[in-house]
């Protein structure tokens, strides 16, 4: 098997992080049991807003080619966004989309065509003291395929108290 990989990135300001991370090459294709082609492309971008606000942005996109033809392009996208309001207290929101696009011709098992997810999450942590820290969060998830919109399937609220016991 041979494979290329590489990254690379630069900071043009203070505030702006940029990076690409590559691969190229042969690539086993679990789910079918052969030797796949891979190409796999990951930028990357960290943006620093001020001193509270950090956002960082990046989409991976992976094809996987076998003998006949292209068995699959997967394009996922994420977004992370948190804000620090002082030492003690965060918010977080992350927002990621998937979508895969499959040649099911090329597949040895049912599967379908088309897939897409899009996630969600809110946390909000306060920490109380050194020792205790405080957690409020929201998460929900969402499936779609070539016949179905992407519908919301669960809806998470939490909380949770955490403490560290010294001996």
């Amino acid at each position: 098997m041979t494979a290329f990989s590489g990254e690379a990135g630069f900071e043009p300001t203070g505030a702006l992080e940029l990076r690409l991370i590559t691969g190229l090459g042969d690539r086993i294709d679990y789910a079918n049991t052969r030797l796949g082609n891979r190409i796999y492309l990951r930028p990357m971008a960290e943006i620093r807003v001020g001193s509270h606000l950090r956002l960082d942005v990046d989409h991976i996109y992976e094809r996987l080619t076998v003998d006949p033809g292209r068995l699959y392009s997967a394009n996922v996208s994420n977004l992370t966004a948190i804000y620090q309001f002082n030492v003690r207290t965060f918010f977080r929101a992350i927002l990621q989309h998937v979508y895969y696009d499959r040649n099911t011709d090329l597949y040895s098992f049912d599967i379908d065509p088309e897939y897409g997810r899009f996630f969600t999450q809110l946390l909000f942590s306060y920490k109380i003291n050194p020792q205790t820290m405080l957690f409020l969060g929201y998460s929900d998830n969402s499936f779609g395929n070539q016949e179905h919109d992407l519908t919301r399937s669960d809806r998470t609220f939490f909380a949770k108290l955490g403490y560290a016991f010294v001996l």
